[in-house]
């Protein structure tokens, strides 16, 4: 409710904009395809090494952005030219595949390559004796003590054995599990490729304010640091491949497979195997510092209200030689952030300021959750409750598969929280524009709605429009390059997004808050 009051300029108001503004027009034309292009081309550059957060690339994007800001002479959110008030510092910890090995018969194997590993961190190395239980069913191990042993069975599918190796747990206390699949072999490989992408998207975390362990100087490299993180399993649980499975039955899975088969479901199949397992696995986590890039242009009257207008600057950095250069995700949002804050800065500078502020707000760890806009909504330069509306840009000047050309956009969120956004949209396109908005995308539910910065700022209340092009084959790939940018679609985009910038940001219309306290 707190941000109710900054929905007035939105909601029960007409669209003040019935005839053409001959100077958004002006500011409008100043935006240029030849500067949108030199952003992205720089932005997705090999020395860019594709902007991975907390890595060296994107440092060096943050500089860039900086550096564009400092030169069209928009100041820091504190209102101050010192370089380090441009930039959000915030850390968070990159949770790595767990590092370690099993040992059988003197032969080591390693995690993520012999053997898919997911639960506790042991404590030191552990060495059990091994046991085969079949497919895991009650009957292949009751009235046997599996307590201290490492518990070996089949899977048909891999993935779904994890509840097997819970039932086991839960009825013997056994906490360790091998599990391979001896009918469809190729599943293991496809696995470990699965987990590699995820791992390298998705785990990142903040740390933990409440942990008293995650403010203690050496807790990173405490193993037990690794258990604060997430809520993950007692046991230990090996998705292991068809190599390590032979090693210890001294036959293949698809044979021992065949022999289960064979004999039928009332046979018991428990067997001790004369082999120790060795096992140790450690934590895999380091803390990642990285940092948002922000300016301001301060309103001339209205200063207790804020436009924040945002794009995402990171990507996904390097998988081996292969440079992922993101740019249409996202350098083309971020050179269409920069060139509007190029020409409402010029605007300023020649007396034609906005009335309201207007942050302009670079994220990083977008790709890694949202985790640089998260941080952002919950340690804001500008107070939420001045903050009345978000538009975010991410992924334009490309097409997709549902459009024949490039002269579209998605717009979501127009049509959630302040409904009138949709109206000032449509009006400000049939005056200016004439693109094809796209609305497909336009309702609280949607994956791309909640999948972008715009989601940190709904959660908050506060309303948001989402500009974005669509999905097209190049989507999270090294061949998303800055040469496949339709940069004329990019320039009519970030004009039409200038008219609904300069429209939110000068409009007249206010409510008291005795109105909206009555509606």
């Amino acid at each position: 409710m707190r941000n109710i009051l900054f929905l007035l300029l939105f909601v029960n108001l007409p669209f003040s904009g019935s005839t053409q503004d001959s100077l958004a027009i002006h500011y409008a034309d100043l935006i240029r395809s030849k500067i949108l292009k030199t952003h992205i081309k720089n932005l997705a550059s090999n020395s860019m090494q594709g902007r991975h957060t907390g890595d060296p690339g994107q440092k060096k994007a943050a500089v860039y952005l900086y550096q564009e800001f400092k030169k069209h002479q928009l100041c820091a959110p504190s209102q101050s030219f010192d370089s380090l008030h441009y930039f959000q510092p915030f850390s968070m910890l990159a949770q790595r595949e767990p590092e370690g090995s099993i040992q059988v018969d003197s032969k080591t194997f390693r995690n993520m390559d012999d053997f898919l590993y997911e639960g506790r961190i042991s404590d030191g190395n552990d060495s059990l004796p091994i046991v085969f239980v079949g497919w895991g069913r009650q009957l292949d191990f009751e009235n046997e003590n599996l307590k201290d042993k490492a518990i070996l069975f089949l899977a048909d599918n891999q993935r779904a054995a994890i509840a097997t190796a819970d039932n086991i747990h839960k009825k013997t206390g056994a906490k360790v599990f091998l599990y391979a699949n001896g009918k469809t072999l190729n599943q293991y490989s496809k696995m470990i490729q699965w987990q590699k992408r995820i791992y390298d998207l998705n785990k990142y975390y903040f740390p933990k304010k409440n942990d008293k362990e995650s403010r203690k100087k050496d807790s990173l490299n405490n193993p037990k640091f690794f258990e604060l993180l997430k809520n993950i399993p007692q046991t230990m649980n090996f998705a292991i491949s068809p190599e390590i499975f032979q090693q210890i039955m001294g036959e293949s899975a698809k044979k021992i497979r065949s022999k289960l088969v064979k004999s039928g479901a009332k046979e018991q199949s428990f067997q001790p195997i004369d082999k120790q397992l060795s096992l140790h696995i450690r934590a895999n986590v380091k803390k990642v510092n990285s940092e948002n890039v922000l300016a301001l242009i301060p309103g001339k009257e209205l200063t207790e209200e804020t436009i924040v207008v945002s794009a995402h600057y990171d990507h996904l950095g390097k998988k081996g030689k292969s440079i992922f250069y993101g740019a249409n995700d996202n350098a083309s949002g971020t050179a269409a952030l920069l060139e509007l804050a190029r020409v409402f800065q010029q605007a300023t500078k020649e007396g034609n300021g906005p009335r309201r502020n207007i942050l302009f707000l670079a994220f990083s760890g977008e790709e890694k959750g949202m985790l640089g806009s998260k941080y952002y909504v919950n340690h804001p330069t500008v107070p939420l409750q001045q903050t009345i509306v978000n538009l975010n840009i991410d992924m334009i000047g490309r097409k997709d598969d549902h459009h024949k050309n490039s002269d579209y956009i998605y717009l979501a969120g127009t049509n959630h929280l302040a409904p009138k956004l949709k109206t000032i949209s449509d009006s400000l396109n049939q005056l200016y524009s004439n693109l094809e908005l796209d609305y497909e995308y336009d309702y609280p539910n949607n994956m791309f709605y909640q999948a972008s910065d715009q989601a940190s700022f709904v959660k908050k209340g506060i309303p948001a429009i989402f500009y974005f092009n669509g999905l097209n084959d190049d989507y999270h790939s090294p061949s998303d390059t800055w040469d496949k940018i339709d940069f004329q679609s990019t320039t009519k985009v970030t004009r039409f997004i200038f008219h609904s910038l300069w429209e939110l940001a000068n409009r007249t219309e206010r409510i008291s808050k005795t109105e909206i306290a009555a509606k």
